[in-house]
């Protein structure tokens, strides 16, 4: 492919032709190791503009009017599920998908996956600030001693992903978020938990999603090992999940002298740093390919061993972040 030549190459060229006017165009081509052509083409281009700018070029023509553009973006922001073949035909335009999204770029909208997540209203946003404000003096020292936990399930079938039109940066945004669509048929879940920059340990299971039952079990065999070697004064983060709950629950926490990070916002999984580390898992697991539900299992298990500390640090350091952008947002959803 052929470089173009920046203004100040041509501003070179032609000040060598001007330096000496009988040189030959191939003698200043050698030196600058350009085509003869070239130099002939920077020399009349100063002699037409003087100067050494490109004039705007035509480009490929345009296929779409004014009219029809604003009509597409009208449709997109009405049917934000709508594929841009779909768009295309309900504006009645003949048209490629990429000259879609490239109009829809021009009015600040573009294709995204489908965000899904229970809604959030006052009853959520309310705690989520007052949440943000209570621990907004917190530093980073004070998160470390938070002992991070949640499940999380993976399977080996993909559920399918859908794609919206909307503006861009608005992924947290309750008008363009959907509920979540129940996932039927899972292979595998996890729990999982780590405090500082210390992973604590995973569960892996097949089968039925996290019981009470198997919560309390896990809570016994691990609360006991992160007093080993953690803080006296360490707290552990429950998101207050039905099946987290009840006097069985607090006889476990009192058993162990664990004190629990609250009053803990209801869905609020943007402000639980473990989301990242289960998004940051998953990807490790799908680039192995696990075939079957015991590879996925093993997998889990490596991959989950592998996290750098750093990761985790990272993870921790965010959390004044997240409170800061919790209040500025008045309790509405952040970015992770």
């Amino acid at each position: 492919m052929v470089r173009e030549l920046t203004e100040g190459e041509r501003g070179l060229i032609v000040g060598a032709w001007s330096a000496n006017k009988k040189r030959s165009m191939r003698s200043i081509a050698r030196e600058f190791r350009v085509d003869p052509k070239t130099v002939s083409r920077c020399i009349k281009k100063w002699h037409k503009q003087q100067n050494f700018k490109n004039l705007p070029r035509s480009g490929r023509p345009r296929v779409t009017t004014k009219a029809q553009d604003s009509l597409l973006a009208q449709i997109a922001r009405s049917n934000r599920n709508d594929t841009p073949d779909q768009l295309a035909f309900k504006a009645k335009l003949k048209v490629s998908n990429n000259t879609i999204k490239n109009r829809l770029e021009e009015f600040g909208e573009g294709r995204y996956i489908v965000q899904r997540m229970t809604p959030l209203r006052k009853v959520h946003t309310a705690p989520r600030l007052k949440f943000a404000k209570d621990h907004f003096d917190w530093k980073y020292a004070d998160w470390m001693k938070v002992a991070w936990s949640d499940e999380s399930h993976f399977t080996l079938k993909k559920t399918g992903t859908q794609w919206m039109t909307r503006p861009h940066g608005t992924s947290r945004d309750e008008e363009f978020v959907q509920p979540e669509i129940p996932v039927l048929e899972v292979n595998v879940w996890v729990w999982g938990c780590f405090i500082g920059n210390s992973l604590v340990g995973i569960e892996v299971w097949e089968g039925e999603a996290l019981t009470k039952a198997r919560y309390i079990k896990i809570l016994d065999k691990w609360f006991k090992i992160i007093n080993q070697f953690a803080d006296d004064d360490w707290y552990y983060m429950d998101d207050g999940d039905g099946r987290h709950r009840g006097d069985d629950i607090d006889a476990i926490f009192i058993k162990h002298g664990v004190t629990p990070l609250q009053p803990w916002p209801a869905s609020s999984p943007d402000l639980n740093p473990i989301e990242n580390l289960w998004s940051f898992l998953k990807r490790r697991v799908q680039k192995r390919n696990p075939q079957n539900a015991a590879e996925l299992m093993k997998y889990i298990k490596e991959e989950f061993e592998g996290i750098p500390k750093e990761f985790l640090e990272n993870l921790n350091s965010s959390m004044c972040g997240r409170m800061r952008k919790v209040i500025a947002q008045k309790g509405k959803r952040i970015k992770k």
